[in-house]
């Protein structure tokens, strides 16, 4: 219950924060990266190996030219009875200009549960918590969202897009308060 009570003030936090750059969806041509179901996944460290249920996000794989606007789309498995979520998604920023978040489907989940504060360092952190308390369910390979950024890499340079335990740590919570492990494979953006 207490992980659940920092859930929401975390996310009336992140609200609150505004470095002046916009979370609406673009419009122009942008490259679109595909998630790879075989890239390898990794988890959250696990409690003495207990078993628990998983939700597993994948972040897509992209190639872009230099100064291009390329978004990796972040696929999730694993959604059932789903009541609230956070994360944070970390980058190289001398790599990557982070530009957007657009595309969000899942229901009370939009833009504005993204904290860009510290997007400009590299940091993107993101808080939901369904509106109807009830919980949510999807089918698996869902796509969540898409994240966007201006490449800044030469030809043959490369850089992930990482889901990270920090700031805003792993928590997946199911409707019935139990918590689920999160595990995840994390994206590429190439420089071509």
């Amino acid at each position: 219950m207490m992980k659940y009570l920092m859930l929401i003030s975390l996310l009336a936090a992140l609200l609150t924060c505004d470095n002046g750059t916009t979370s609406t969806q673009q419009k122009g041509d942008a490259i679109v990266g595909k998630v790879n179901p075989r890239t390898p996944l990794r988890q959250e460290t696990d409690d003495a190996g207990k078993k628990t249920e998983s939700l597993i996000m994948r972040m897509g794989d992209a190639e872009a030219k230099k100064g291009e606007m390329v978004c990796l789309p972040v696929e999730a498995s694993g959604v059932k009875s789903l009541i609230g979520l956070q994360y944070t998604m970390r980058f190289d920023s001398a790599a990557l200009e982070y530009k957007s978040i657009r595309g969000v489907t899942l229901p009370g989940y939009g833009p504005t549960n993204f904290g860009e504060r510290f997007a400009d360092r590299g940091v993107v952190s993101t808080l939901w918590t369904d509106p109807s308390l009830k919980g949510v369910t999807m089918p698996d390979n869902y796509k969540m969202f898409e994240i966007c950024f201006t490449n800044l890499q030469r030809k043959g340079e490369e850089t992930e897009v990482r889901f990270s335990d920090g700031p805003t740590a792993f928590e997946v919570v199911k409707a019935d308060m139990g918590s689920m492990k999160f595990v995840y494979a994390n994206g590429v953006v190439k420089g071509k």
